[in-house]
Parts: structure tokens; C-alpha cells; sequence
């Protein structure tokens, strides 16, 4: 047979104050505060010393940076608050964690660079931003939001010619380009070549990723252009090499 259980107590305003007047009774307080004296200083002599070399990885840090001095202090109270995650969390927990403190930490204005730095400094590699804002965005059950960032009409020439080009934070990239226009002919048909670039190095040149043919009247119009990682730099252009030369909608996104 179970435990009977026990009848909960109402705690009021004034019994809540009875009961911590009795806790913190003068003579009470003491006998406890003596039994776990000793026990708890160990553990602050320890703690002293994780505190000195947090201060001085600190400083270190943000002296290769610099910053204003006032926020030297903000920065080490970052790196006591990481270090007391690593005692709580491992693992996928311990991410998690740290990216959130992270993230309140630069929405203050503190330097990417240094609370990265001191993060690395503890063990810890921070998400990139983009990666914890997805993770934000699907816990939260927010739908990632896309960007229009080309859109309009080609009319071709014969020439390869740019339909998208995207310079910026690197981002993943995806589009549609209209095929509907393309026909079969009686001596040759309608032919386009989609080709994708990019760039890798942001000095360098734009590199060959995937080049397509596409020939006469499609079964499938709509062309959908796979997402793709920008890189530095990415470029996808259409060049019409035979029959009568047509124009092409398209849209591309980020996101």
C-alpha cells in the first residue's frame, strides 16, 4: 500500500515571514554557518583560483583586440558564466547553452571576436550566428524567412549573360528560371546553357560549378535551381546558342 500523502500547506504572506525569521533565527543561523564552513571552503579556494585565471585569460584576450575598459568587467563575467556552464552541461546541452549566453552577450554590443575568443579559450566553439538563428527559428516554430534578391526578365542575345549575381554574406541561395519559351524547331531548336559560379577565395575568380543544356519545348518548364552555399561570390547566367532568340522569367532567393 502507498505512502498516505502528505497534506500540503498553505503558505500565506505571513507564515512565509514566520518561517524565514525562524531560518534566519541568530542562533540557528550560526550552528548551521559553522557546520558548513569548512565544507564550503575547499570549494572557494578552488573557485579563487578558476577566478585569477579567468581574469588573466581575459585580459588577454581583449588585449589583443582592445576595448573600452569598462567593459573588461562585462567580459569577465561573460567568461565566469560560460565557465560555470561547463560544470552544469556537456555536449548538445552545453551548445546550446553557450550560444544563448552568446547571443545575449553580442545583442549587448560586446565584440564578436572576443566572446568567441574566450569561448575557444574554455573549450567551446559558438555556433556561427546564422546557425543559432535557424535553431531559434525552429524551436520557436517560426518559418525561415527568404529574401527576393533578383527577379525580372531576360531577353537573350547570344552572349552568356548574367541573370543573378550575389555578393555578400555568405548565404544559401535558390531560385526558378521559366523555360516555357523554348521550341522545337524545324532546322534546329530553341537551346539555352545555364551555368553556376563561384567564389571561393574572396580575391580569386569566379570557379565552374555546374553547367546545363536544355533543348526545345521542356516537359518540365519551370526550372528550380537547387539551394546552393553563395560562397563569397555566386553567379548563374543563360546563354541562348541556337534557334530564335526568346526572353526567360526568373526569381532567386536567400535564405
Amino acid at each position: 500500500m502507498p505512502a498516505k500523502r502528505r497534506r500540503t500547506l498553505f503558505r500565506n504572506p505571513s507564515l512565509r515571514a514566520r518561517m524565514w525569521e525562524a531560518k534566519t533565527n541568530p542562533e540557528v543561523y550560526s550552528a548551521n554557518f559553522t557546520k558548513v564552513k569548512e565544507l564550503a571552503i575547499n570549494k572557494v579556494m578552488q573557485y579563487q583560483t578558476t577566478h585569477e585565471n579567468l581574469i588573466s585569460m581575459v585580459k588577454s584576450i581583449v588585449a589583443k583586440f582592445g576595448c573600452e575598459g569598462a567593459k573588461v568587467h562585462e567580459y569577465v563575467w561573460f567568461a565566469q558564466k560560460l565557465w560555470k556552464l561547463t560544470q552544469t552541461y556537456s555536449l548538445k546541452a552545453l551548445q546550446k547553452e553557450a550560444d544563448a549566453l552568446y547571443l545575449f552577450y553580442r545583442l549587448k554590443g560586446d565584440e564578436d571576436v572576443i566572446l568567441r575568443g574566450i569561448a575557444q579559450s574554455l573549450g567551446i566553439k559558438i555556433s556561427s550566428i546564422e546557425d543559432i538563428l535557424k535553431n531559434i527559428a525552429v524551436e520557436v516554430g517560426v518559418p525561415s524567412m527568404l529574401e527576393i534578391i533578383a527577379r525580372g526578365t531576360v531577353v537573350t542575345d547570344g552572349s552568356e549573360q548574367v541573370i543573378l549575381e550575389y555578393v555578400g554574406n555568405i548565404s544559401m541561395i535558390q531560385g526558378w528560371i521559366d523555360l516555357s519559351n523554348l521550341e522545337f524547331g524545324i532546322g534546329e531548336s530553341d537551346t539555352v546553357i545555364i551555368r553556376e559560379y563561384v567564389k571561393i577565395n574572396p580575391d580569386g575568380d569566379y570557379v565552374l560549378h555546374a553547367s546545363s543544356t536544355y533543348s526545345g519545348a521542356q516537359e518540365d518548364p519551370a526550372l528550380y535551381i537547387m539551394p546552393r552555399l553563395s560562397g563569397y561570390a555566386l553567379k548563374i547566367t543563360i546563354q541562348q546558342v541556337s534557334g530564335t532568340l526568346k526572353s526567360f522569367d526568373y526569381l532567386f532567393t536567400k535564405g
